[in-house]
């Protein structure tokens, strides 16, 4: 698998790739993930609708920092080719 996938379960982000599941609290008023715009070596450009705004808005997340805060080596961010939204 060379995608990851971007989700939430309410405020809660997640992302997975392989056998790596972060989970981390989001905004309270995110609803989803509607779209990945860019993603490159962790850092993502996501597309996201939150309760205060009828309109998506353009977000952006650093993993590679969010990952280097867990005390993981961030160098499996460079393998994902892909980040996928889904909606849960």
């Amino acid at each position: 698998m060379d995608y990851a996938v971007l989700t939430n379960i309410g405020d809660t982000v997640i992302f997975t790739y392989k056998d790596i599941e972060i989970r981390y609290k989001g905004p309270y008023s995110l609803e989803y993930f509607a779209k990945i715009n860019k993603y490159e070596d962790g850092y993502i450009e996501v597309m996201c609708k939150f309760t205060h705004d009828k309109e998506l808005i353009e977000d952006y997340i650093d993993f590679e920092s969010i990952v280097s805060e867990l005390y993981m080596d961030p160098i499996f961010l460079k393998e994902i080719k892909e980040v996928r939204c889904e909606h849960v």
